[in-house]
């Protein structure tokens, strides 16, 4: 008994799958459309470049390989409820231009519209035997065709089988794989709960270990506490042996009685602390006794002269109102000694006012002319010179025609009548 309903490949559609075949390209079907035969059930015709009444053209729904038979394509499409109002029997393949690829006739049925009281949504299947179905590719509008349920349960199907699923990243969302290691280093895997919970204990016990340590930053005097710490002298404000030595008597080394002053006797003869007199006013080292040479000099505390051994009230010289020893040595002539005549400048005859320099301070010296008189060199003296600079004066002799005026401690200005040859001081 031969079939009714079967579905075959156009003239048009078998050229082009042939030269598809031959030349290693495919052809891509994307459309299908469905009929009412005019009134009555058709008959495909390889000669066939239309349908005879087509009532509806869509993009198809899908398009694949029967996984039983490699031979075999299925193509789907998908009437929504919302369009009918006429009968089904048959139906067209279309490629990307337009041209009728395969044509098919199938049992009647009628597509009822949502206002006829009976709507619904109606998929429509060819299966179409070719020799090569890798020479065959559908083309499909997504914004335009329906998924069966059918088709979509398959596709979530295979998608749940495959193991072909992106990685999570740290930008991207994705499938990540579990690990409970505590020390890994992958940015790929994500920890569970134990792995959690192990790296939260091992967290708690280093934390609970430091609770009773020093922290790593602090110092004993300077010194890091990274290491054995080693303490010596100054890092305590102490001194080391060779400071202490230094510093202090060895035991046995203190003076024996009699060479160091008691409490009392200390009180006695020095001044208490915070008495002690103005700077300026201390002896020079040389030109103080010492305390042996004290105690040769001078009564001991309590063992005074008697009444009428002193120097009566007013006799003593105001202080500052005498030379001290080292003053007197510079400007007086010891008893028992010579007077020497030092020449300080030398030169031709001045006569009238000129400035010299002289060769030695004559700060404190008596300062004496030679005069060129008619070939007698006489000597003219004259007066010693202050030591202090303000105080310094003209120094005449005996007349008004020769005159010395100290400039500073090496300059002398001379003024004279009778002309000047030389300038000497007597030490």
């Amino acid at each position: 008994m031969s079939s009714k309903y079967f579905a075959l490949l156009t003239q048009l559609g078998a050229d082009k799958l042939a030269n598809a075949a031959a030349l290693g390209t495919k052809i891509e079907i994307t459309h299908m459309a469905v009929g009412d035969g005019g009134g009555k059930l058709p008959t495909p015709d390889t000669q066939q470049t239309k349908l005879i009444n087509e009532k509806r053209r869509a993009a198809i729904n899908t398009l694949s390989i029967d996984p039983k038979n490699t031979n075999q394509i299925i193509a789907e499409q998908v009437i929504p409820e919302n369009e009918g109002g006429w009968w089904i029997r048959e139906i067209g393949l279309f490629d990307k231009d337009g041209i009728l690829i395969a044509v098919a006739n199938c049992a009647e049925t009628y597509k009822p519209q949502l206002q006829e009281g009976s709507g619904r949504t109606q998929t429509i299947r060819m299966i179409l035997i070719v020799s090569s179905a890798d020479s065959v590719t559908l083309k499909v509008d997504p914004s335009v065709v329906l998924a069966t349920r059918e088709y979509v349960d398959d596709t979530i199907q295979k998608h749940a089988n495959s193991r072909h699923h992106p990685d999570a990243t740290l930008k991207e969302k994705g499938f990540v794989i579990l690990s409970s290691v505590v020390d890994s280093s992958s940015e790929t895997q994500a920890a569970t709960p134990k792995a959690v919970k192990a790296a939260y204990d091992f967290a708690n016990a280093a934390n609970n270990n430091a609770n009773g340590r020093v922290p790593v930053g602090r110092q004993v005097n300077g010194k890091a506490l990274n290491a054995d710490i080693l303490l010596n002298a100054g890092d305590v404000g102490a001194y080391n042996k060779e400071e202490s030595n230094q510093r202090f008597q060895l035991k046995g080394n203190y003076l024996t009685a009699g060479y160091s002053y008691s409490k009392n006797e200390s009180d006695g003869r020095y001044q208490p602390k915070g008495n002690y007199a103005p700077a300026g006013n201390y002896a020079l080292k040389g030109e103080s006794y010492t305390r042996g040479e004290s105690d040769g000099r001078y009564q001991s505390r309590g063992n005074y002269q008697t009444a009428g051994n002193y120097q009566p009230a007013g006799n003593y010289a105001v202080r500052g109102e005498c030379y001290t020893r080292g003053e007197s040595d510079g400007r007086y002539q010891r008893a028992g000694t010579n007077v020497s005549l030092v020449s300080i400048w030398k030169g031709s005859e001045i006569k009238g006012e000129t400035t010299v320099n002289v060769s030695r301070d004559i700060r404190g010296l008596a300062v004496y002319a030679r005069l060129n008189d008619s070939g007698t060199n006489k000597l003219i003296g004259g007066g010693v010179c202050p030591q202090t600079m303000s105080e310094w004066y003209q120094i005449g002799f005996n007349n008004e025609y020769t005159m010395l005026k100290p400039m500073s401690a090496s300059q002398v200005r001379i003024v004279s009548g009778w002309g000047v040859i030389e300038l000497l001081v007597s030490v």
